[in-house]
């Protein structure tokens, strides 16, 4: 088996080579406050951030966009790289998520059908169980909120 790490942080153990699936994530603040988007699934809420899949031919930064628009009616204009998140399954399933911070540049709020949304503080995101996130989630909101950006020279597969 062979183990990878990112950031030194998240360990994965692959035994065979797999396809990851690409997704983005936009952290929107508003008066010291972020977008969370909540969502039933599993039999209870789940907090998360505007963001999903990016298409074939798409760049990850034009996903993040339209995704954020989707999901809040926002249009946004990204600002940096907070967190690559990293997950491997032992089943073969394998994502790779980005998350920006964006600055609101227009638009009203709205959400998609099943989902509400929510200004929160860092407070209110501290009290949130972490069973109730999508996973990797709360780490990045929270490393938005503390203004952390990812150093280019930092993102690198080892072995």
């Amino acid at each position: 088996m062979k183990k990878y790490t990112l950031f030194s942080y998240r360990y994965i153990s692959m035994a065979r080579s797999l396809t990851a699936v690409l997704t983005v994530s936009v952290i929107m603040m508003q008066d010291d406050r972020v977008l969370l988007l909540r969502e039933q699934k599993n039999g209870g809420p789940i907090y998360n951030l505007p963001g999903g899949h990016v298409d074939t031919g798409e760049s990850v930064m034009t996903a993040a966009i339209r995704e954020a628009e989707e999901e809040t009616g926002f249009l946004i204009q990204l600002g940096s790289l907070v967190q690559i998140f990293n997950r491997a399954w032992e089943d073969g399933h394998h994502s790779v998520r980005q998350t920006y911070t964006a600055e609101i540049m227009g638009g009203e709020l709205k959400t998609e059908e099943g989902s509400e949304a929510f200004w929160m503080s860092r407070e209110e995101v501290d009290v949130i169980p972490e069973e109730q996130w999508n996973i990797g989630t709360k780490q990045a909101v929270l490393l938005g909120l503390d203004g952390h950006t990812v150093n280019p020279r930092h993102v690198a597969w080892k072995e």
